[in-house]
């Protein structure tokens, strides 16, 4: 089986309408604002982080390797007057000639990095360009069992949202398999506009496990400086939705 997500991401103009929470955005800019400095965002996307910080007065650079991405990102920064460094680079080997006082990898992007070459590759360029008091937050899923046991076969509702530029509704359904061999979970997404099917995406996901995603930052060079299960700063717990590391490196 091919380890594949770059279809999902072909699809810029339905990023935004899929991933229409905000409730991560105050977190990252109030963190922001308290480190000041420079901000990199890597796998920036359509800019839904970057764009709420630079509004609100950070410096910050947003790398992203997908075109579709990156060119709705600068369409809406140009928008909303926000002054970004949108730079189409890889997170895995990015090479910038600056450095930066936090750091940031959120959204489950992470969970495209597998591979021991990759994941050290990644994180030793995160070390390189972060200052030695600098900050890097990490964030992925806290897996979840119940979808890694439903029927492959079968497709669930995930999500409806109006197509702007036809007006109509798209129904967005997931099927999914997960390998537990190689901890990647195989997914499907069918779009449907008045329930005739568009088009169907291929993605996939490494899964990190809260343990696992631990020792991993460990091994390559950070120390875990916090470990929260939501935005709202609480402790991580075994029914957390998410992991969110807040992590500096060892110097």
């Amino acid at each position: 089986m091919t380890f594949n997500h770059s279809e999902i991401y072909s699809l810029a103009q339905y990023y935004d309408l899929v991933n229409d929470f905000e409730d991560d955005v105050e977190f990252f800019v109030d963190f922001a604002l308290e480190k000041g400095g420079k901000t990199l965002e890597l796998a920036c996307g359509t800019g839904r982080m970057t764009i709420p910080l630079a509004k609100n007065g950070v410096i910050i650079t947003g790398i992203d390797v997908s075109e579709e991405m990156l060119s709705l990102a600068k369409e809406k920064a140009l928008k909303e007057g926000a002054n970004i460094d949108f730079q189409k680079q890889n997170m895995i080997n990015f090479k910038l000639d600056e450095k930066f006082d936090f750091i940031f990898c959120i959204h489950n992007s992470f969970s495209h990095v597998d591979g021991f070459e990759d994941v050290n590759t990644f994180f030793e360029n995160v070390k390189n360009h972060l200052t030695d008091d600098g900050t890097f937050i990490l964030q992925v899923f806290n897996p979840d069992f119940f979808f890694f046991t439903r029927n492959p076969n079968e497709q669930f509702p995930l999500k409806s949202f109006i197509d702007p530029k036809t007006q109509k509704v798209v129904e967005l359904e997931e099927s999914s398999f997960y390998d537990d061999e190689t901890q990647i979970h195989f997914m499907k997404w069918h779009f449907k506009q008045e329930g005739k099917k568009e088009q169907t995406i291929n993605w996939s996901q490494r899964v990190y496990y809260p343990q696992e995603l631990e020792y991993i930052v460990q091994f390559c060079g950070f120390e875990i400086v916090n470990k929260f299960g939501d935005f709202d700063e609480s402790e991580f717990a075994n029914d957390s939705e998410t992991q969110i590391l807040v992590l500096k490196k060892r110097v």
